[in-house]
């Protein structure tokens, strides 16, 4: 019986002989008693092994309790492997008899000792030919020990083939990878400092497999958030609803990169195609698009015509130091707070003044300075921060027109900003015709949609953002809004509340929630969800306290709203307080002529919360003002 000094099965690695377990080349810590439970397993593998066998192999020298230590053992293996009880990858569990260990294991060739070379001759060869001279013996044994092991050989190559067959047969059963994910890729460089560097490659790899268009492919934000090493690849790909994972490791030394990669299609846990790239840190871009590649070859699809002119073939030279302030930018941008978006800002910069036709640095660029100018991030004014946006956008987009983030924040400038709704819905379009897994378009257009007044398309759209993004609060709330403005103030609720339901803390779902309770006359509720706002948003913030005041107002307490407007104006002599803010304080106390005046400072704010005016019930009052109805034409809605 050959002895094996190493298996391997999915990521892992066993060391026999060094009683070691190592996960794409990194140790695993394991209990030793677990360790040796999980080496016997695994040296046996599609078989059960019972409760006697470990009895008898692990435990037959110790006192403890054998019941509470293999159940203990078992747990810390399933911990180490992340795997799932109730939908194992590795160890199956079959009750009150044993355990099976069911994935796929190989073996190293320099992991196998040779046989003895000794071994006895069988009985009945002995018995036929103990009258035969010594050399006849010699010969026919010599012969028959020849033709055994021939036939072993066929046996054993009849098997492998019928193995073969039948797992060709069970994987072409399988349905094509339709979804996928790609989880956090380790950072196996030993430097917490580097994790900016595997964040950035597993963003950029998910982009360059979303381009496709072939597959749906979750966004990195959600991506992210399932925290790929925690939890069972089960729980992950059901909470997600993909039927196809990504996986990898990527160790930084100098200018040294080695990036690791597997696909796996699930539930089957079949391990459909992995790789290993070491390259020269200036070949990262090649080594994501050569990743692409192969994973869109190993999920066997039928790609259109302009879904093969979309695949990855290779970008161009990007200077290093360029491509490393690149991804620094992009990790700061994944906050999305004020702080972390100037930081963004800065490595942005850097990475165009190193290479200045670095298409994707200008479109770093004009998504922070989007993002900048929303409402609600102290940043910039909003005309600064869109004007900049515009203008990176625009480079982006001179430099490489088939950039689908470039349309994005083209499209979304030009709707929020240059009010010009046809340039923003083509520019929407053709991010999307670029790429239809990019969730922000999807998001975006479908705010455009919703202050078109276009319901039922906001709301496909919003879905459609939803089912890549499935883990964003934004991308979550952003439902809201064309339930909320097309009166269906119920079902903007359900949406807040299951947001919140999930992402407690997240203050624009409050601040949303407190509205739909106001347009449905719970006070209480919606003064709650205001403070809340507040609160997280650091407890005098302007929007928030304006909020209150038209409550206030609206529910009859005319004093407290007053006072709550006289501390808004306070706030405006130290800071930027935007016009709208006191234009719905005045709405809510009745005061049309203050409430229009405000709303025409805000229309020389440029300020994006007009283009929802339209069906914003906070304005119900000034609807058959002429001044309300001629604002609403200079707007253009």
């Amino acid at each position: 019986m050959e002895v094996r000094e190493r298996l391997r099965f999915a990521a892992f690695e066993l060391d026999l002989q060094a009683h070691e377990l190592l996960r794409n080349g990194r140790p695993v810590k394991v209990a030793p008693q677990a360790l040796r439970l999980l080496e016997f397993l695994a040296s046996h593998p599609g078989r059960l092994v019972t409760r006697d066998e470990i009895r008898q192999e692990i435990w037959s020298e110790t006192f403890v309790d054998f019941e509470q230590g293999i159940n203990k053992s078992i747990r810390q293996i399933r911990d180490a492997l992340n795997d799932d009880a109730e939908r194992p990858r590795f160890i199956e569990t079959l009750p009150r008899r044993g355990y099976r260990f069911i994935a796929d294991v190989e073996y190293p060739e320099n992991g196998l000792v040779e046989e003895p070379a000794d071994n006895p001759a069988p009985a009945s060869l002995t018995a036929e030919t103990a009258e035969l001279p010594k050399s006849r013996r010699r010969i026919l044994t010599m012969r028959r020990v020849v033709f055994g092991i021939a036939a072993l050989a066929l046996i054993a190559v009849a098997f492998q083939l019928r193995l073969r067959l039948v797992r060709g047969q069970r994987r072409a059963a399988q349905p094509a990878i339709q979804s996928l994910v790609v989880l956090p890729f380790e950072n196996l460089s030993g430097d917490s400092s580097q994790d900016y560097f595997a964040a950035g490659i597993t963003e950029e790899l998910t982009t360059n497999l979303a381009n496709t268009g072939a597959v749906r492919v979750i966004s990195h934000t959600s991506a992210t958030q399932v925290q790929g090493g925690r939890k069972p690849l089960s729980q992950i790909t059901r909470e997600l609803k993909v039927d196809g994972v990504v996986e990898g490791s990527v160790q930084r030394a100098a200018d040294h990169v080695r990036v690791t990669v597997q696909l796996i299609r699930v539930p089957a846990d079949e391990h459909v195609w992995a790789a290993t790239y070491d390259r020269e840190a200036k070949d990262v871009l090649s080594v994501e698009d050569e990743v692409a590649r192969s994973i869109t070859g190993a999920i066997r699809l039928k790609l259109t015509a302009a879904q093969q002119n979309r695949t990855p073939s290779g970008k161009r030279p990007v200077d290093p130091a360029a491509y490393d302030a690149y991804l620094k930018g992009r990790y700061a941008w994944n906050a999305r707070q004020t702080a972390s978006l100037e930081r963004a800002l800065d490595f942005f910069h850097r990475a165009v003044d190193i290479d200045p036709t670095f298409a994707e640095g200008y479109a770093g660029l004009a998504d922070t300075y989007a993002l900048l100018g929303i409402a609600g991030f102290d940043g910039m004014p909003v005309s600064e921060a869109m004007e900049n946006a515009r203008a990176a956008a625009t480079k982006a987009l001179a430099l490489d027109d088939n950039l689908s983030e470039g349309h994005t924040s083209l499209a979304y400038v030009s709707a929020m900003f240059d009010w010009d709704w046809d340039l923003a819905e083509r520019e929407y379009r053709r991010a999307l015709e670029l790429n239809s897994n990019n969730a922000t378009a999807h998001q975006w257009y479908s705010m455009l949609l919703c202050f078109l007044g276009r319901w039922d398309q906001s709301i496909a759209e919003a879905k459609a953002a939803q089912s890549l993004d499935p883990l964003s609060p934004i991308v979550q709330e952003n439902l809201a809004f064309p339930y909320y403005y097309s009166r269906r103030y119920d079902d903007a609720m359900e949406v807040s509340k299951s947001t919140l339901a999930s992402h407690p803390d997240f203050a624009i779902s409050h601040l949303r929630l407190g509205r739909e309770y106001a347009a449905k006359d719970m006070y209480r509720e919606a003064a709650e969800e205001f403070q809340r706002f507040s609160e997280l948003m650091g407890g005098d913030n302007t929007l928030a306290l304006a909020s209150l005041a038209n409550l206030r107002a609206r529910s009859g307490d005319r004093k407290t709203a007053e006072l709550l407007l006289s501390h808004l104006k306070a706030a405006a002599k130290k800071k930027t307080v935007p016009a709208y803010q006191f234009a719905i304080v005045y709405s809510g106390l009745g005061n049309t002529d203050e409430a229009v005046k405000w709303l025409d400072k805000a229309y020389g704010e440029r300020s994006n919360f007009l283009l929802y005016m339209r069906n914003e019930k906070l304005f119900d009052g000034l609807r058959q003002d002429p001044r309300f109805l001629e604002l609403e034409r200079r707007i253009g809605i």
